[in-house]
């Protein structure tokens, strides 16, 4: 018989929150057994839950969601060597001559100010912090306009959708909020979602520049599958990348 306090929903559903909280996936049939009660009672508590923004349910039981993001300022005025890493891998992709389309975010914006001087290159961003950097090393560039998110700080709106769908890039190097093997990449903000899934739509090839923790994870709203992205750079290693092992992405580690 399980203790009396598991009979509490709160109780349970602090246990689930801790669960999701260290990026585990919640089982319905293991967790009924575990703490011995029906799995109906784990269903409703899983609804209780999604409706709070903690998960999202999938067939069996439910993944977790990624917390929102501070503002893209704040995260960018945080050292983080990782970041740091990620962008110096990723901006050697970049070649001068290359039409690249970049992202918004503290990791973009920090990739920006690593590629290497490129006079002949094109950068079209939807993002002001990250066309700052790219104009600061006297890359030509293109800031597309709209109405600015607070999280990742770059225009959204149709409009900026439209602009996007205007662009022929070589190479579109995106961050993520989110990126689980089956749901793919994800963001946490619906109208991003939107322009990010036109800029892969805009790019010959696209980049994901992401670390550990935001693999296997899925955010609010659906980018591209994971058939889509081209190369993946991350700091993730042993059963976090594995999934991603396939040989139509190319894994590149820091």
């Amino acid at each position: 018989m399980n203790p009396p306090e598991l009979n509490n929903p709160e109780t349970r559903q602090s246990i689930l929150r801790n669960r999701v909280a260290a990026g585990d996936t919640l089982i319905a049939s293991a967790l009924a057994t575990e703490l011995d009660v029906s799995l109906d009672t784990i269903r409703r508590d899983i609804l209780t839950l999604e409706d709070a923004g903690y998960v999202q349910r999938v067939r069996g039981g439910a993944v977790p969601l990624l917390a929102r993001p501070n503002p893209v300022f704040s995260r960018m005025e945080t050292q983080n060597q990782s970041r740091d890493a990620l962008a110096e891998r990723a901006a050697g992709l970049a070649a001068d001559g290359m039409v690249l389309l970049l992202d918004g975010g503290s990791t973009l914006v920090c990739l920006a100010q690593t590629l290497p001087l490129m006079p002949n290159s094109l950068v079209v961003t939807p993002s002001p912090a990250v066309a700052l950097a790219t104009l600061a090393k006297a890359i030509p560039t293109v800031l597309i306009g709209g109405r600015l998110s607070a999280a990742g700080g770059l225009a959204v709106g149709a409009e900026t959708v439209q602009a996007v769908s205007h662009v022929s890039a070589d190479l579109c190097f995106l961050g993520a909020c989110a990126l689980d093997a089956d749901f793919g990449l994800g963001a946490d903000d619906f109208d991003e979602a939107f322009v990010k899934k036109q800029m892969c739509a805009s790019s010959a090839k696209v980049c994901v520049v992401t670390t550990s923790e935001k693999l296997g994870r899925r955010a609010r709203h659906h980018v591209a599958d994971c058939q889509t992205i081209d190369v993946l750079v991350t700091d993730a290693s042993g059963e976090a990348i594995r999934a991603f092992e396939t040989d139509e992405l190319e894994l590149l580690h820091v």
